[in-house]
């Protein structure tokens, strides 16, 4: 056999290889776990490790506009993230786009409680940082499925850890906001519908409505009126008039 033949019959085993791992279902699937990541190697190992512990059909893509996030099997997403991405940005966008019906953990590098406290407000069901080993991000994975929510307990830890160093400030609601939560105020302050802030912030009209829901809560607004009110008293601080 040529070297042109050997390469060949190697790149046909692949593909073959290939099309098996990512259609394989298992007998009686409870649904579909949807791994997307960046990195092959990723996906490739943690879809292994999954069959073999789950009862679910494993799909993965590197980027979630390779997915579909219709399908009604769908059952998981485990959504893979690098240090330079906005979590909550991240978070509120997938939370957005499937409307809170399909849990959603996220993975990443960044170690900080203070960073994935507010990832966790948004909606997800989890956040398992890369360090965590195989065995614990596989638990973890289980225990979103049967409907709970993960953070690594050291984390928690820290938090309170920092919480408690922290000496007590005069309230300031304002400073939890982000930018892209202070726009969608001012938008509401001059009554502006959720369409069409999305259409001038360049975000799904979902998107808008979990940072709503996340502006009420941080502002302890029971609707888009209170909000408006508030953010009329907190004008001269941090949320700017328009």
């Amino acid at each position: 056999m040529s070297p042109t033949d050997a390469s060949q019959e190697i790149s046909v085993w692949r593909e073959k290889k290939e099309i098996t791992h990512a259609t394989a279902s298992p007998p009686n699937s409870l649904g579909t776990i949807l791994i997307v990541h960046p990195s092959r190697l990723f996906r490739d190992c943690l879809s292994r490790a999954l069959r073999d512990e789950v009862i679910y059909t494993i799909r993965d893509h590197a980027s979630l506009e390779e997915a579909d996030l219709s399908c009604n099997s769908l059952r998981l997403i485990l959504l893979g993230s690098s240090p330079s991405e906005d979590l909550v940005v991240i978070a509120s966008n997938i939370f957005g786009r499937t409307e809170g019906r399909i849990p959603i953990v996220l993975t990443g590098a960044i170690e900080d409680p203070n960073i994935v406290a507010p990832v966790l407000a948004t909606g997800v069901s989890g956040y398992i940082p890369s360090s965590a080993d195989l065995n614990v991000t596989i638990k973890a994975l289980n225990l979103v499925l049967a409907g709970g929510i993960y953070a690594p307990a050291n984390y928690l830890v820290k938090l309170w850890q920092s919480k408690s160093d922290t000496v007590a400030e005069p309230d300031n609601k304002a400073q939890a906001l982000t930018s892209k939560q202070i726009a969608i105020i001012n938008a509401i302050r001059l009554g502006k519908p959720n369409k069409t802030i999305a259409y001038e912030l360049n975000m799904c009209e979902g998107t808008v409505k979990v940072h709503i829901r996340n502006i009420m809560k941080r502002l302890n607004a029971r609707n888009r009126t209170q909000v408006a009110y508030i953010a009329n008293q907190m004008s001269g601080n941090t949320v700017g008039s328009s």
